[in-house]
């Protein structure tokens, strides 16, 4: 299905917000992560985020991304906190 470019801006930028407020809170306190809600409400929002838009691919490769990304933060923090 084809989606305007309108839709292709909300999608990414509702990715990008949801990113930023998760980033803002392990900016704040890497800590953060070590808590499991934390990992499941950030799950939770974004397979909401996946549902706003139809669980189209475009936004499911967003989501799956930022958990990804939010992983190698996740691994890189775990190495710092051992050294």
């Amino acid at each position: 299905m084809f989606r305007s470019d309108r839709e292709y801006y909300n999608m990414i930028t509702d990715a990008w917000k949801l990113f930023k407020k998760y980033l803002g809170q392990v900016e704040a306190d890497s800590a953060v992560m070590e808590k499991d809600d934390w990992w499941q409400a950030l799950i939770d929002e974004g397979e909401q985020l996946s549902k706003k838009y139809g669980e189209c691919e475009f936004i499911k490769g967003l989501v799956i991304n930022m958990f990804d990304e939010f992983d190698v933060i996740w691994k890189k923090f775990q190495a710092n906190k051992v050294a």
